[in-house]
C-alpha cells in the first residue's frame, strides 16, 4: 500500500435552511421551509502517498474542514470514494481510528480539570496500549516535545503553548500513521509556533508519518509541508508539490541591495522601489518585463551598492496570485 489516503469523486452536500427578509417572509420559512443546497465538496480526487507532507489550503468555506471530517469518518459522502489506507473511514470507523491521529486547533482531546498524564493513560486505555508501549511511548514523546515540567499540571492552568505540545503528544500515543492536523498553531505567539512546527518536523522525521495540514498560517505550510492541495468553492484548484507551485505562478523577483550612501531612485517600468530604510533598499522586478539579469545589470551600472541579495517572493504572494489567477 503506497498510498496513504484515495480520494475519487468525491461530493458532500448539505441543505441549509433559507433566511428569508422580513416578518411575513420568516412566517412563511416557519410554516413551510425552504432549502438550498450547499455543495460543501465538489467532486474532488487526490492520492497522499506514506510519509508525505500535505498542505489541504483555503479560503474560509472552502471545504478544508468538511473534508478532513470525511477522512476521518465522522462525515458520510453523499458521493464517491475514501480509501484510508485501503479502507472506508466512515465503515470501518474504528480500524481506521487506531491508524489517524487528530489535532484541531479549536477542540481539545484533553480533559480539562485533568493533568495531561492523566488523559494519556486514559487515551491508552481506549486505544488498548499495554502499559509497558505506553510508558515507552509517552517517555520518548515528553523528551521530544519537554513535557516534563508541566504534564501533571490540570490542562486548565496550561498556557495555549504548553497545551498544544500536549494535544500533539495525545494524538501520537497510539502511533498513528496519517496525523491530520487542523490549525494546529491557531492563537499562538510566534515562539510557541515555531516550537510546535520544529516538533511536528521532529516527530515526521522520526517516523515516517503522513501529514494531512490545514492552516491558514503560510509558515505553517513552508516549514512543515512539501505538497500543496489549494481547494476553494469545494473544489481542488492547484494540486503541485510547493517549489513547483512558487515556479508556476511567479511573476516577479524580490532584489534586496544594500549601499553605503543614500541612492536617488528614478522609476523604472519593470522595476518598483518597495521598501527603504537606512541604506537598505528592496526592489520588485516584473520578470514579464525584464529578466533578473537584466535587472542585476542596471542595478551594477546605475548603482553602487555593497551587497545584493535575490529572493522568491513568500508562498503567501504566490497563494494569493493564484486566488487572483
Amino acid at each position: 500500500m503506497n498510498n496513504a489516503i484515495r480520494v475519487t469523486n468525491l461530493r458532500k452536500k448539505f441543505y441549509v435552511a433559507k433566511n428569508p427578509a422580513g416578518f411575513f417572509g420568516k412566517v412563511r420559512q416557519y410554516l413551510r421551509p425552504r432549502y438550498e443546497t450547499l455543495n460543501a465538496v465538489n467532486n474532488i480526487s487526490f492520492e497522499v502517498k506514506r510519509g508525505e507532507k500535505v498542505a489541504f489550503i483555503g479560503p474560509n468555506g472552502a471545504g478544508k474542514s468538511t473534508t478532513i471530517k470525511l477522512l476521518t469518518g465522522i462525515f458520510q459522502p453523499c458521493s464517491g470514494t475514501i480509501e484510508i489506507f485501503d479502507r472506508d473511514p466512515f465503515v470501518d470507523r474504528k480500524k481506521v481510528a487506531y491508524m489517524i491521529g487528530t489535532v484541531f486547533g479549536q477542540r481539545s482531546q484533553l480533559w480539562y480539570h485533568l493533568p495531561a498524564y492523566d488523559s494519556f493513560r486514559l487515551l491508552a486505555t481506549i486505544y488498548n496500549i499495554e502499559y509497558k508501549k505506553f510508558k515507552e511511548r509517552l517517555d520518548r514523546l515528553i523528551d521530544i516535545f519537554q513535557l516534563s515540567h508541566f504534564i501533571s499540571r490540570p490542562v486548565k492552568e496550561l498556557s495555549l503553548g504548553e497545551r498544544m505540545r500536549c494535544e500533539l503528544v495525545a494524538s501520537l500515543l497510539h502511533n498513528p500513521e496519517i496525523l491530520f492536523l487542523d490549525e494546529p498553531t491557531i492563537g499562538l505567539d510566534i515562539i510557541s509556533k515555531d516550537a510546535i512546527r520544529r516538533l511536528i518536523q521532529q516527530r515526521v522525521e522520526l517516523e515516517s508519518t503522513t501529514i494531512f495540514l490545514t492552516s491558514h498560517d503560510i509558515a505553517d505550510i513552508e516549514k512543515v509541508c512539501d505538497r500543496i492541495i489549494l481547494i476553494n468553492h469545494g473544489r481542488i484548484v492547484v494540486d503541485n508539490t510547493v517549489d513547483l507551485i512558487k515556479k508556476s505562478y511567479l511573476k516577479h523577483k524580490i532584489v534586496k541591495i544594500k549601499t553605503a550612501e543614500e541612492i536617488f531612485w528614478k522609476k523604472h517600468p519593470a522595476i518598483q522601489l518597495a521598501e527603504t530604510s537606512a541604506g537598505f533598499y528592496k526592489f520588485e522586478v516584473d520578470l514579464n518585463l525584464m529578466d533578473l539579469q537584466e535587472a542585476v545589470q542596471y542595478f551594477a551600472q546605475n548603482y553602487q551598492f555593497t551587497d545584493i541579495i535575490i529572493e522568491d517572493p513568500s508562498l503567501e504572494e504566490v497563494i494569493k496570485e493564484i486566488y487572483r489567477s
